[in-house]
């Protein structure tokens, strides 16, 4: 009876360890900087103004939103227009080659504030602002 109860105490650890795995892998898309081009959501979700930079090596995209507050020293949250509000909440960072964390400290945001901003998508799926504005 003792090797029952490990075995099925194993076997639900074991379990809840793969789903828990399972789970936060299908939820990278959403705070990777999904663009909206899949099927999930496209048809709801406005895509961004996309534009290349001058280089042409980075596509700049331009949204707007709902500021909610700050992340940390380097980061913010921003609430995405048009989305649905379950999925609109993002995670940007600031570009360190860019005066954006300058800019976005003269703003004096509180939270609760409309914002446009512009940004890019680095390899490792983070959003980085190089512009911030209050509208």
């Amino acid at each position: 009876m003792k090797k029952v109860i490990v075995f099925l105490t194993l076997s639900v650890i074991i379990l809840s360890v793969s789903f828990t795995g399972c789970s936060s892998s299908s939820d990278d898309s959403k705070t990777t900087g999904d663009t909206g081009t899949g099927t999930e959501n496209s048809s709801s979700t406005p895509a961004p103004t996309a534009t290349p930079d001058n280089n042409g090596d980075k596509e700049i995209k331009t949204d707007t939103g709902r500021y909610t507050g700050q992340i940390d020293g380097n980061s913010i949250e921003i609430k995405i227009s048009g989305v649905p509000d379950d999925l609109a909440a993002k995670a940007f960072r600031f570009d360190e080659n860019t005066g954006a964390k300058t800019q976005f400290e003269q703003l004096g945001l509180t939270g609760g504030e409309n914002v446009k901003f512009r940004y890019w998508v680095n390899e490792h799926g983070q959003n980085l602002i190089i512009e911030i504005e209050k509208i």
